[in-house]
């Protein structure tokens, strides 16, 4: 995660493109995945979690870019 950039919910899709390109993201699954790495393994990447889990119900590319 980028620590220069400010996450915030403006960066969602706004578009119909965009909003279909997001469509086929497994964000919900990648999220899941994380929290559990998170609170069984990976203590360390606790704050990143919580931070993108904030976007769940409308996640953008750069919400998906920061998670990879």
């Amino acid at each position: 995660m980028d620590l220069n950039i400010h996450y915030s919910s403006v960066q969602s899709p706004g578009t119909t493109e965009e909003i279909v390109d997001m469509q086929d993201v497994p964000y919900h699954e990648a999220i899941g995945s994380l929290m559990y790495l998170a609170l069984v393994t990976r203590p360390d990447i606790t704050f990143v979690v919580s931070v993108l889990s904030c976007f769940g119900m409308n996640p953008g590319s750069v919400h998906w870019n920061a998670m990879k």
